[in-house]
C-alpha cells in the first residue's frame, strides 16, 4: 500500500485535521520570550483546521508564539487562542503568510 500511495502522489501531506477556507479577518498578538503581549498585527484568515490556522498577516510577526483572535465568529468572541507559528513567508500580494499550530 505505501508503494501505490508513493506512485500516487509526489509527496506525504502531512495535515493532521481537514482544512477549511476562511476569509474572516484576525488579530495576531505576539508573545515576546517573558510572555508579554506586544502590539497586535492585524490580518485575514486564510484557513483553519482543527490543528491550526494560516493567515495572511498585514507585517510580519516578530515571534514563533502568538495569541490569534478571529473577528466575526461569534462562538469566540473576546477569545484568544495560543498558536506556535510553523512557518513565515513574505506574500507576492504583500504581507506575510502565517502557519500556525494551535498549541
Amino acid at each position: 500500500m505505501t508503494e501505490v500511495r508513493g506512485l500516487l502522489r509526489s509527496r506525504d501531506d502531512r495535515r493532521r485535521s481537514f482544512r477549511i477556507a476562511v476569509a474572516n479577518p484576525m488579530t495576531l498578538y505576539p508573545l515576546d520570550d517573558q510572555r508579554r503581549v506586544l502590539p497586535p498585527v492585524p490580518g485575514k484568515a486564510v484557513d483553519v483546521s482543527a490543528g491550526g490556522f494560516r493567515c495572511l498577516a498585514e507585517k510580519p510577526v516578530p515571534t514563533r508564539y502568538v495569541y490569534a483572535a478571529f473577528g466575526d465568529v461569534p462562538a469566540v468572541d473576546g477569545w484568544v487562542i495560543l498558536a506556535k507559528a510553523l512557518r513565515t513567508q513574505p506574500a507576492p500580494s504583500g504581507g506575510t503568510l502565517v502557519a500556525a499550530r494551535f498549541y
